[in-house]
């Protein structure tokens, strides 16, 4: 093997950047219970939208407001992340990653908005809520995957695509 190619099989991929961008910033959470980081950018994979991670409101204080496990208060890393996302109702073709699966609400609301992909690292606890998104569609996840083929995998089968990173398997 060449030295150019090791580089090559050496370099992360794109999706594996943003999945390493979400972690980074999943450790700003201030949720006692489960740290999530989310990431959104363009189809391209070269300009980041925005970024969120789950914690209390700006300005409360910097901890859960309950103990409830799923009710502790803080706003999740995909809300944060979509209210900051500029969209303008141009704005098409956005990826988001997450650490985590997301909950019913969420789920809705990245129905709602203009995230075309979704790529999640863990599950998680409840996985109903990718039942709202498996109308969307499933796709295993090549991690060597780039834009174009990101949006050619979205042309092909409607707008929004779902993936999980280590799936080995076609989920639908």
């Amino acid at each position: 093997m060449t030295e150019r190619e090791l580089k090559a099989r050496l370099r992360p991929t794109r999706i594996e950047v943003a999945m390493n961008m979400a972690r980074l910033i999943a450790q700003r959470s201030t949720c006692e219970r489960r740290q999530v980081g989310t990431m959104i950018w363009d189809y391209t994979m070269h300009t980041v939208v925005a970024l969120g991670y789950n914690g209390n409101a700006r300005g409360l204080p910097n901890t859960c407001d309950r103990p409830d496990e799923g009710n502790c208060g803080c706003l999740h890393a995909e809300v944060n992340a979509l209210i900051k996302a500029p969209f303008t109702g141009k704005t098409r073709d956005l990826i988001m990653v997450s650490t985590c699966s997301p909950c019913e609400g969420c789920a809705k609301l990245i129905l709602n908005s203009s995230v075309d992909v979704l790529v999640y690292a863990d599950e998680y606890r409840d996985m109903r809520p990718i039942e709202l998104l498996d109308d969307v569609a499933m796709y295993q996840l090549a991690p060597d995957m780039d834009g174009d083929q990101l949006l050619a995998a979205m042309n092909e089968r409607g707008r929004k695509v779902q993936f999980h990173l280590g799936v080995t398997h076609l989920v639908r």
